[in-house]
């Protein structure tokens, strides 16, 4: 049974996904955050992060821009936790 619409999933290692499934693929605006304190809220397509999004991690470093099949890609700022 494939998730479809709103909901969250929970993967084995306790990160969560939480937005859109279209026939079981993440697609659309949604968070993914692992229990080591990264986060990324934007854009997913193919379970991909993919277009505008944001990536944080515990320890303070935070790239907010364009996205490509999970990587960094065009325009964004990366900032890191001492400015």
């Amino acid at each position: 049974d494939m998730p479809h619409g709103e909901g969250t999933q929970t993967l084995g290692d306790g990160s969560t996904y939480t937005g859109p499934f279209d026939t079981g693929v993440k697609s659309g605006r949604g968070v993914f955050q692992k229990p080591t304190g990264v986060r990324y809220e934007g854009n997913f397509e193919n379970n991909c992060f993919q277009g505008r999004g944001e990536y944080t991690t515990a320890d303070g470093k935070r790239y907010v821009g364009e996205w490509v099949q999970n990587a960094f890609h065009g325009q964004g700022l990366f900032t890191w936790p001492n400015g």
